[in-house]
């Protein structure tokens, strides 16, 4: 997993990257360790590239969070985009390691990782958002 540390290198993803899987993770959290072994299996087996974003410290350098909270209100919200329902404000961001895929500077998919998360699924889903 490649790692992102700070605002200016998450930005400069948005900004370079045509499409990418964000995972974030929460270091206090024992179902974010759980999740985060399910994504680096995922990302061997299915040769993905996943972004790691360490959101365990709330502050003024949490700066994935404000992003993501920013998108619930952009166009994309609005083009009826099939994770609409599940992109909300209570399913957000809770500690137990969300991926969210990017696609030309948008969300088009948000999800959290649970203990039972089938990896065939997340490619399919992965496979779909990104077409």
């Amino acid at each position: 997993m490649k790692s992102i540390q700070n605002k200016a290198d998450f930005s400069k993803l948005i900004e370079t990257e045509n499409k990418c899987i964000v995972f974030c993770f929460f270091n206090w959290s024992g179902y974010s360790v759980i999740s985060k072994k399910i994504v680096e299996k995922w990302e061997k087996q299915y040769k993905r590239e996943i972004i790691l974003i360490d959101c365990s410290v709330i502050g003024p350098e949490s700066y994935y969070p404000d992003w993501l909270r920013k998108q619930e209100n952009g166009d994309w919200a609005k083009e009826g985009i099939m994770t609409i329902k599940k992109f909300s404000p209570k399913n957000r961001l809770h500690g137990y390691g969300e991926i969210c895929w990017i696609l030309n500077k948008k969300v088009v998919g948000f999800e959290t990782i649970y203990d039972n998360f089938d990896l065939e699924t997340l490619e399919k889903r992965t496979n779909t958002l990104f077409e």
